[in-house]
């Protein structure tokens, strides 16, 4: 069951635990843009160690005669991209631009297709001759916090180790205060919640990660034919 907590609470919570009740230089804006970069940082991390359990799935469709199609609104990391060949989905292999050349000319099928990621969009190559669908498994970013009641999900104590990076931040660097233990103990509870992880597809070859605006290439089980 998840073990929601608000961002006032939050906030309260950095204030106490880092000695920052009488500070007038921190305040409640503050705090919630280091507790929304901290909720972030978990997301990233929960991201790379629990990838399967985080996926959306949506399907999008080529534009004959475009090398385009649009992410979702909400896309922050792909996972893998799919084609329907008319019988099942197969995946697609990824290319680097400097790459895309050898895979600018040829048939159009979806054996041959490849496709890149450019910031919001799928760039699909040979540039397809027809309406084929595609089906891509990607992860949404994370959700800042924004009004006092707003819920961030804290199970397994992942708001302990929002609220540590919070503590560390605000107390880094200024005068008189010392962040050395606050970093030490994000240092521990990442540990903890890596330790804690089980990759669902671990090895498995054709798992993609990359954030927008990314390219990457990857050795995948197949090869174009």
């Amino acid at each position: 069951m998840a073990k929601t907590i608000t961002l006032a609470q939050l906030i309260e919570r950095v204030r106490f635990q880092g000695d920052l009740e009488n500070s007038r230089v921190v305040t409640d804006a503050r705090i919630t843009e280091v507790v929304n970069r901290g909720i972030e940082g978990v997301w990233d991390l929960l991201l790379d160690t629990r990838p399967e359990q985080y996926i959306t799935t949506t399907t999008l469709t080529t534009t004959p005669g475009s090398d385009s199609v649009a992410l979702p609104a909400d896309f922050y990391r792909l996972r893998l991209v799919e084609i329907f060949d008319g019988s099942l989905y197969r995946p697609l292999k990824p290319h680097n631009v400097s790459e895309a050349w050898r895979y600018q000319l040829g048939a159009s099928t979806p054996a041959r297709m490849t496709y890149r990621v450019e910031s919001d969009t799928l760039r699909i190559l040979p540039v397809p001759t027809q309406a084929w669908t595609l089906r891509v498994r990607y992860h949404k970013p994370a959700t800042d916090l924004v009004s006092g009641a707003d819920t961030f999900d804290g199970v397994n104590g992942y708001e302990d180790l929002v609220i540590a990076r919070s503590i560390a931040l605000l107390r880094g660097g200024r005068e008189g205060m010392d962040s050395t233990w606050w970093d030490q103990e994000a240092a521990r509870l990442e540990a903890d919640v890596r330790r804690s992880a089980t990759p669902l597809d671990a090895g498995e070859p054709f798992a993609l990660s990359g954030r927008a605006g990314s390219s990457w290439a990857y050795d995948l089980p197949w090869e174009a034919e």
